[in-house]
């Protein structure tokens, strides 16, 4: 009621205004409406004031008391004239309006007054902001908020100004869903309180029908309100902010926002201004917080208020800046980095989770910016920078790892600017950090105290470091123990310089340093004493202490003073003094030495006993190795040590003299003489302890053979130094010890008397006592001839002694041992002398004066011994001498002329008696007399000189087996006719010589080739033409073995060509065009040159020219290859009308269609025999067929080159031909015939009875993905009983085809095909289901999975319905498949089925104990995801985070992204930036095409090269029979999303043709629609991926798709990329990879570990390469005994995946796939037999065997060079193998291989390219032949067997047999050691 009245009364106001505005009349119904409410106003007024009581507000009183008003101002308006002003009275008018009365507020449950902004489970603030205009700033009244029931609230004024803002906050419970009203006057309006809501934002507006009035009333006011109504968002926000006090007025205030976002803008330049404001602050605060910390050591309990203010304080101002900077956004003002570190710091005093992740949104921007210098922002530097280090560790959130690590990167802190009062500053800076990580227990990246480690260290300011580190000491409450142990242990901590840098080498200092409290609790942790420890044991640091000496010795007493405190005992002193023993180039002097050297002798602890002497034996050896140190190790042997320790010291001296003396007098590269001079030399020697210098007199005693003047080890250096020591100048105390040492090394061959004089020396036999060795029992005539041996080996000592005659005028009378060699020495000449002048001067005596110019020596020995000095007598007898060996020289050399014609030319037979008997004295003339030998055989002297030009010539020729071979020859002939004589057989001999000589220079003819049969023709032109150049010799010889191999071919080859004339010419005859097929040049050379070879062979004068001339040229019609096609060209040649003429005539055979019918019948035919036919007469027929029949053959020689081509591609055909020879194909052909004719009508009847009673079972997803091929049973129809299958026939799809195929080709009356008309057409539609479905679940699919049956009544349009079904769940799984590989991109490196069958083992894996998830991780995982990255090690933290789903389900998939994306992730940022340049012609977002020959395939390796990329197997797809589509588009997504993610890199697909068609058709679309599509070009023109297509021709689809996008030019590799990619991957040692992972070098890094390659190759058979192998791995664990060799055989043509990969994982104990919990069944009991380790060396012995084909290039190319194998031998089956760095791959390379290309280098080219692996080539000599045990007995018996010592078996049986057993149990047991 009261509504209506108010819209009464709003339109009498309405008509009004409009009068009051015109101005005109009021109407006069509105005056008689207005007149009526007056009278009955007046009416009503003289009633009883009770009555009033009980009026309501809908009385009629309540209603005419405004109408009265507005009637009251119509007569005031009536009143006025037109210059009045009307405005007062529009405003009067305004004023009256009809109010409702509404009953008080009372406590609802569901609404209710708010107290704070505490928010519950059950309750939530909701706050309601109301805007009106039409308020007056002087009204009391405020619009009012209306909930059910009519309970309304009054609401506040939001602020001051303006006064039409109001807002009430409320607490309403949760799920509250009412309708509140907002009045104010008239004006109301409504609000859907919601759930999700808890601000809204009203404007009280004038109801429709009052719209222009109110226009023309307020007109005035409007603009008032306009003009404040633009600053209205701004007083909405800032009272929004005003209202942020902690983080639960924060949360609502951006909830607020986000509520009001529609109907409220953001002031933007008012929330700066606030923000500016608040920021400013910032900077005034950092004095009050240090202003608070300093009052909290006066008044505490000011400390205590001002604190809990301060803490308020800075929670409300952090709030205020983030909700600011959150509505700000870019906009935003960020701060600077010491207004961010206040800023945080006050974060950090509220210690609130809740602030510090919202802190972390809202500052991190804040951090970027002044790191990175974004926005126009200065890149922060300095101390700056240094004060992000806390911001950092506090805002930095481990969900934003890659924003984390990018921001890391720029915390470069060595370049730093001085700041005032920096020390505090940066302690200030430590505290912050320290309190993030203490108070809220954040795991931070930075340690700012680290970083000021590094500024100190880079700064290298002594004082600012040591200010620091006193403030950071004394600071104990933030500097905790913890804190100082980690800045000692942290490797990359500074501090460890700065403390070195600072107290250097001042000993002093550091003793203070160590001494400090602080410090020697830090030293109790281990790590940090062996910190420091390791200061003192820094190279540097040792480096600079022995430079100066008195520095080490400073340091030597620091030592022993803090032995106990760092050190911790004797051992540790004596590891760190270890290095300043031998390990440094310090001089020592007196003051160094006796420190060392006291020190080695203090040590009294057992435990230390031996390292001390260790130490000691070190520091003498470091002494003796400096001559100029010698002197001081000399000294040591006079050091008088303590008594206990006396015995110990002399032990030592004395072994160390014994080690010099072995050192320097036995070895290699060493002068023992020279080196015993400069110790005799010595004047420390001298002053020796006596007890010393017997050790040194017994030691050169027992190594004398290196001293000895007859060893000749004596140079004229160490005589100089002999002659220096010799000096008369030069004294020596104790001659006696000289004497002795003289005696030693003077070392006559017989025993002096001291007492003879020079007057007896001519007495020689008198002074002389020969050494008795053994008795004398022989007889004179050998004792004499005992003496003239005697006598050349004192002559020969006599010639050793030349370079010591100098020294024998030096010191005789002191050094009685020269005066004793000077005696031997005349007493020697005298003998000799004697022995010449009675002619009894033997040859062996003559020889040795004869040799070496040694009667030379005689003379110089005679004129340089004093008493024979300048003595006539002497020179008379050096005269005769030289005479003798002149008669000597000239009858000596019939010796050896004599055995040269005896060995090369004649027999003794030959020779007369006299010469027989010289022969006789040649052969043992050692001992017999020179003269009288001489004397006796002058005549034949005399006839041997006659003949000196023959002689000399024979002399020559004798390494000639050609002259020999004709000397031979024709001696025989004269020894016959008995007319031997030398030179008339020299004559005859010289002359064929000659014309010999003459024929060769002219040709070579056959008949000459049987003078050099079998020798070395290069060394027998040196003696047919001697005064040719070698390089002429050379030429020839090559030439000539070039004809002589020819002429050998030849006549091998010369049957098996003739047998290709024969079986040309037949099958020419039969072939279709034989009128066309011309004779051509090629045929006419080839038949020509093959006559000529018959007609020359025979011949025996034919040259060796001509018969090569005739074989190049059939060699270059059709080489070599013909003799292995021998057999087959016979059987062509036999079966001429029989087989032949059947193939090409017959049309069962030689039409197409018909063979395939053919084939069939013998196939279905019961007969084996036939049956076993198929196979080969299919083979047979096909091949000729297309090669020759089919073939557009126009000359002679393309049917003999399709013959060979046939036996190329078919080893087994001729085999195959030689099965079909024997059968008669006419028969066959009859039988086929009958034969067509019956299956036709029974396929029919078939067919019928199908129409009626049959179903279509399609295999289910098991069934699909687990077959290999076999795709026709996949669909089968079963005809008959559907339940019971023994009375049903099934046939699969292959079988119904050809059954259709039969009757379409046997009946063609419509009649009899109606009825199976519409089979047929199902029978399309359900081979499309089945290649759907199979094709679905192939891709990952997995719904339907079961086995699906359908009726064959079921009509045709079902059967599409179900295609379409099909059809549309593939494209619907094809689009999630894109969407799951873009959400995660390391799913674009495996299938979905891969994926399934990961997950599954993965759920295995979980499923089992964590001890054994490792193991199998390291087999069924990791080598998937080291796809990715290949230097993953370890998957566990990965498989941890799996959780066990269904691996059928799409869920398991966005999981296995999830979990392991991370690894991909990690991936792209550690991989360093790539080129962005085309290179090599190759254009971005485009497939470039390069057509490249198979042999060239490392040539892409250029490619990647030049990209600056390490090919892995993520980049390179190699096609094999077996790759799928699917695999080719997880390689196309791979680049497109690369390059998407700024990371291009290079992809290639290699040999696309190897793909079966029925792969190679959806590639090719897959390529369409990925890239190629109008769509695709548009999607991908602006992402750079770069892609490559390697294909061997232009013949493939794929090829000829991509032909517009083909490269120009070819590759061109650069020799060197192989190798650079080599030593990138290899190791290229032996031993370095065997100790890689050793206890050996266990310190060794594992990122420097690397996998190591060889080649064995040998250029003979049965060199031994597999032994050579074994006993490499036998090094290899002789040096690491933790290895496993794994021996792999390629012993086949092609490649058998299946076996190379269970030889890859032989070494490992998990072998079963399906079922991966079945591995742990006796898991301990495999690791055992297997000697499994994960740490083991895996050592592969990849034997290839000479039957290997150009197929296992693939294989090499992924081990070697991609180090990654992958195989798919079934969908659910797919394998892999990676290369870890642990692995050795020794590979065994045969001799040659089989077939035409034998050389295994061309064949292998992947392995013997460009690519430099190690080689090792074994042969003798690198691999001798090494007899075993067991060789060796057998050997044994061998010998004995043929010494006839085992001839008597029978009567010895019994000894026999013990000592065969004895011998054996004795074999035995040498093997077992």
């Amino acid at each position: 009621m009261w509504k209506k009245k108010a819209i009464q009364l709003d339109l009498a106001k309405e008509i009004l205004v409009r009068c009051i505005c015109k101005p005109c009349q009021a109407p006069n119904p509105l005056l008689r409406a207005l007149s009526s409410s007056r009278r009955n106003q007046d009416a009503k007024e003289d009633k009883h004031d009770d009555d009033d009581e009980k009026t309501n507000f809908t009385n009629a009183s309540g209603e005419n008391e405004e109408l009265v008003k507005l009637l009251k101002v119509v007569d005031e308006f009536h009143e006025m004239t037109e210059e009045s002003n009307r405005q007062c009275l529009l405003q009067k008018c305004d004023d009256i309006f009809l109010e409702e009365k509404m009953d008080c507020c009372e406590a609802q449950a569901n609404f209710a007054i708010a107290s704070g902004y505490v928010n519950d489970d059950t309750f939530k603030i909701v706050r309601i902001y109301v805007f009106c205009r039409e308020i007056k700033p002087d009204d009391t009244n405020t619009p009012i908020v209306v909930i059910p029931k009519k309970l309304w609230y009054q609401m506040k004024p939001a602020s001051d100004n303006p006064t039409f803002l109001y807002m009430n906050d409320f607490r309403v419970k949760k799920n509250t869903f009412w309708t509140v009203d907002i009045k104010y006057h008239t004006l109301r309006t409504s609000i859907d309180i919601e759930t999700h809501k808890c601000a809204y934002f009203v404007e009280l507006k004038t109801q429709g029908y009052l719209l222009e009035a109110r226009k023309i009333l307020f007109d005035l006011q409007d603009s008032i309100v306009q003009n404040n109504s633009q600053s209205l968002d701004t007083f909405v926000v800032r009272h929004l902010i005003e209202s942020i006090g902690d983080n639960e007025s924060l949360q609502f205030a951006q909830q607020a926002m986000r509520d009001m976002v529609e109907v409220i803008q953001k002031p933007i330049k008012d929330l700066q201004s606030i923000s500016q404001r608040i920021i400013s602050q910032f900077d005034k605060n950092e004095a009050n917080i240090k202003l608070v910390k300093t009052y909290v050591y006066v008044y505490i309990y000011i400390y205590v208020n001002v604190q809990i203010w301060f803490f308020f304080f800075c929670k409300k101002m952090i709030c205020q800046i983030i909700f600011v900077n959150e509505q700000l956004e870019e906009q935003r003002q960020y701060l600077s980095p010491p207004q961010l570190f206040v800023a945080l710091k006050c974060v950090v005093t509220t210690q609130t989770r809740n602030i510090i992740e919202t802190a972390r949104k809202v500052f991190w921007s804040d951090l970027e910016h002044n790191i990175r210098g974004e926005k126009e922002h200065a890149k922060a530097e300095g101390f700056q920078l240094f004060m992000l280090i806390p911001c950092f560790n506090l805002l930095a959130s481990s969900c934003n790892a890659q924003a984390n690590n990018e921001l890391l990167k720029s915390f470069d802190l060595q370049l730093f600017n001085k700041v005032p009062h920096i020390a505090a500053r940066y302690v200030e800076v430590v505290e912050m950090d320290q309190q993030i990580r203490c108070l809220l227990n954040i795991n931070a990246r930075l340690c700012a105290v680290e970083y000021l480690m590094q500024i100190l260290y880079f700064q290298k300011n002594d004082s600012l470091s040591e200010e620091i580190l006193n403030l950071l000491l004394s600071n104990k409450d933030i500097m905790t123990m913890e804190t100082w142990i980690k800045l000692w242990i942290n490797q990359d901590s500074k501090f460890v310089h700065i403390i070195c840098n600072l107290y250097k080498q001042e000993f002093g200092k550091w003793s203070q340093f160590v001494e400090r409290p602080q410090i020697i609790d830090m030293l109790k942790d281990e790590q940090v004493r062996k910190r420091l420890l390791n200061i003192f044991d820094d190279n540097k640091f040792r480096n600079t202490v022995v430079k100066v000496n008195k520095n080490f010795v400073a340091f030597i007493y620091f030592m022993l003073r803090h032995k106990d405190v760092i050190w911790q005992g004797w051992e540790s002193v004596l590891q760190t003094l270890d290095y300043y023993i031998d390990k440094t180039e310090m001089i020592y002097d007196a003051y160094t030495l006796k420190a060392i050297f006291g020190v080695l002798c203090s040590f009294g602890h057992i435990s230390v006993e031996r390292p001390a002497k260790d130490a000691f034996e070190r520091l003498q050896k470091r002494l003796l190795s400096n001559e100029s140190s010698f002197g001081l190790w000399l000294k040591l042997f006079t050091y008088q040590a303590q008594k206990e320790k006396k015995d110990t010291l002399k032990n030592l001296l004395a072994q160390s003299l014994i080690d010099w003396i072995s050192d320097n007098l036995i070895g290699k590269n060493i002068d023992p003489p020279r080196r015993l001079m400069y110790f005799i030399s010595h004047s420390g020697f001298w002053s020796l302890p006596g007890e010393y210098k017997d050790i040194f007199l017994t030691e050169i005693k027992k190594k004398k053979e290196t001293i000895l003047l007859s060893q000749q080890k004596w140079s004229n250096k160490s005589l100089e130094s002999m002659r220096k020591f010799l000096e008369p100048a030069r004294t020596c105390t104790d001659l006696k010890l000289l004497n002795e040492i003289f005696k030693v090394i003077v070392d006559l061959p017989v025993q002096m008397e001291s007492s003879i004089s020079k007057g007896d020396a001519n007495k020689g036999k008198n002074a002389i006592e020969e050494k008795k060795e053994h008795e004398d029992e022989e007889s004179e005539d050998n004792e004499e001839k005992v003496n003239k041996n005697k006598l050349v080996c004192h002559l020969e000592y006599c010639f050793l002694c030349i370079p010591w005659l100098p020294l024998l005028g030096h010191r005789l009378k002191k050094v009685e041992r020269l005066k004793h060699l000077q005696n031997f020495v005349e007493m020697t000449l005298e003998e000799l002398f004697v022995m010449i002048e009675n002619k009894s001067i033997t040859f062996c005596v003559c020889e040795l004066l004869h040799r070496d110019d040694n009667a030379r020596n005689i003379e110089t020995i005679s004129q340089s011994l004093p008493r024979w000095k300048n003595n006539k007598t002497a020179k008379n007898r050096v005269n005769a001498l030289w005479t003798m060996l002149e008669d000597y020289r000239n009858f000596v050399w019939l010796k050896p002329l004599y055995k040269m014609l005896l060995t090369n030319y004649m027999t003794r037979n030959d020779f007369s008696a006299r010469l027989n008997e010289f022969g006789n004295l040649c052969s043992n003339w050692d001992l017999e007399s020179f003269p009288k030998a001489s004397q006796r055989y002058q005549n034949e002297h005399k006839m041997y000189q006659k003949q000196k030009d023959i002689m000399e010539h024979l002399a020559n020729m004798q390494d000639s087996y050609a002259f020999k071979r004709l000397w031979s020859m024709r001696r025989e002939e004269m020894k016959k006719q008995e007319k031997l004589s030398i030179d008339k057989l020299y004559s005859q001999v010289s002359k064929e010589w000659r014309e010999l000589i003459q024929r060769l220079e002219k040709k070579h003819s056959v008949e000459d080739l049987r003078w050099f049969k079998g020798d070395d023709l290069h060394s027998e032109l040196k003696f047919l033409f001697p005064s040719w150049s070698e390089q002429q010799r050379q030429l020839m010889a090559k030439d000539f073995c070039k004809e002589c191999e020819k002429s050998k071919q030849l006549k091998e080859m010369v049957i098996p060509w003739t047998k290709l004339e024969k079986a040309t010419e037949i099958l020419k005859k039969y072939h279709k065009l034989n009128c066309t097929i011309k004779t051509d040049d090629t045929w006419y050379r080839f038949v020509q040159s093959l006559r000529n070879s018959v007609n020359a062979i025979e011949g025996k004068e034919s040259s060796l020219q001509y018969l090569s001339a005739c074989y190049d040229e059939c060699m270059r019609c059709f080489g070599d290859k013909v003799s292995e096609c021998e057999t087959l060209l016979d059987l062509i040649t036999k079966h001429d009308e029989g087989l032949i003429k059947q193939l090409a005539t017959n049309q069962n055979f030689a039409n197409k269609e018909h063979f395939a019918n053919t084939m069939e019948t013998l196939d279905n035919c019961n007969e084996i025999h036939f049956q076993q036919l198929v196979g080969a007469l299919r083979a047979v027929n096909e091949n000729i067929r297309e090669h020759i029949w089919d073939a557009d053959l126009k000359e002679t020689s393309q049917v003999a080159k399709a013959i060979l081509e046939i036996h190329k591609r078919d080893n087994d055909f001729t085999a195959k031909f030689k099965k079909c020879c024997s059968e008669n194909l006419y028969r066959i052909s009859l039988l086929v015939d009958e034969a067509d004719r019956f299956q036709a009508s029974q396929s029919l009847r078939i067919l019928e009875k199908a129409t009626q009673n049959a179903q279509w079972t399609f295999a289910g997803c098991d069934q699909v993905l687990q077959e290999k091929g076999q795709t026709s049973e996949r669909l089968i129809l079963q005809i008959g009983a559907i339940n019971d299958q023994s009375k049903s026939q099934t046939l699969n799809c292959d079988q119904l085809e050809q059954a259709i195929d039969r009757v379409l080709l046997g009946f063609s009356k419509e009649k009899e095909l109606k009825k199976i008309q519409s089979l047929i057409e199902k029978f399309g539609v359900c081979k499309d289901i089945e290649t759907l479905r199979a094709m679905f679940w192939r891709k990952g699919g997995r719904q339907a999975t079961d086995k699906l049956h359908l009726s064959v009544k079921k009509t045709l349009a079902e059967f599409k319905d179900l295609h379409s079904e099909w059809k549309k769940r593939l494209e619907n799984w094809q689009n999630e498949c894109v969407k799951f590989r873009k959400e995660y991109p390391i799913l674009n490196y495996f299938t979905f089925n891969e994926v399934r069958c990961l997950s599954q083992k993965l759920n295995d894996i979980i499923n089992c104990a964590q001890e054994h998830r490792a193991i199998l991780c390291s087999k069924f995982i990791l080598p998937f995801l080291q796809r990715i990255d290949s230097t993953l090690s370890n998957v566990l933290p990965f498989v941890e985070k799996w959780e066990c789903e269904p691996a059928q389900g799409d869920k398991v998939l966005s999981q296995f992204g999830a979990v392991f994306s991370k690894i991909w992730t990690n991936l792209r940022h550690s991989n360093d930036v790539y080129c962005n340049k085309p290179f090599c012609g190759l254009e971005y977002s485009k497939p470039n095409l390069i057509i490249q020959d198979y042999d060239k395939m490392l040539d892409i390796l250029e490619l990647f090269r030049n990209f600056g990329v390490t090919p892995r197997i993520e980049h390179i797809l190699i096609c094999k029979e077996n790759t799928t589509e699917e695999e080719i588009e997880c390689l196309l997504f791979r680049a497109i999303t690369s390059a998407n993610q700024a990371h291009p890199s290079l992809y290639c697909l290699m040999w696309p043709e190897m793909l079966p068609l029925e792969t190679l058709e959806p590639v090719t679309k897959l390529f369409h629609n990925l890239l190629l599509s109008q769509k695709a070009l548009d999607d991908l023109k602006k992402i750079p991926y770069l892609l490559i297509v390697m294909s061997n021709s232009l013949d493939n689809m794929l090829s000829q798709k991509l032909n517009p996008f083909r490269l120009s030019k070819r590759i061109a590799m650069n020799e060197q990329t192989p190798n650079l990619l080599i030593q990138q991957l290899y190791c290229n040692d032996l031993k370095a990879f065997a100790l890689q992972n050793s206890s050996v070098n266990l310190n060794n890094n594992n990122n420097n570990n690397k996998p190591f390659v060889q080649l064995y190759i040998s250029d003979q058979i049965g060199m031994g390469k597999s032994f050579k192998i074994e006993q490499d791995i036998e090094s290899i664990r002789s040096m690491n005994p933790k290895v496993q060799a794994v021996r792999i055989a390629l012993n086949s043509g092609t490649m058998d995946w299946k076996s190379i990969m269970e030889g890859l994982w032989r070494h490992h104990p998990c072998t079963i796939e399906e079922q991966v919990q079945n591995n742990l069944i006796d898991i301990k009991t495999k690791c055992f037999k297997l000697n499994y380790h994960v740490d083991n060396l895996v050592v592969y012995h990849l034997d290839i065997s000479s039957c290997i084909s150009a197929s296992a290039n693939t294989f090499f190319f992924e081990l070697l060079f991609l180090q990654h194998v992958n195989t798919t031998l079934k969908v659910l089956a797919s394998q892999c193998f990676h290369v870890n760095t642990n692995m050795a791959f020794l590979i065994e390379m045969p001799f040659k291989l089989n077939g035409i290309d034998n050389d295994y280098k061309k064949v292998l080219h992947t392995v013997f390219s460009s690519a430099k692996l190690p080689i090792v080539k074994v042969s003798k000599k690198t691999n001798p032949y090494v007899f075993g045990p067991e060789a060796r007995f057998a050997i044994k018996w061998m010998k004995e067997f043929n010494a006839g010592n085992l001839k008597f078996a029978k009567k010895k049986k019994k000894n026999l047999i013990a000592c065969i057993v004895l011998c054996t149990i004795k074999t035995d047991e040498q093997i077992n050691q």
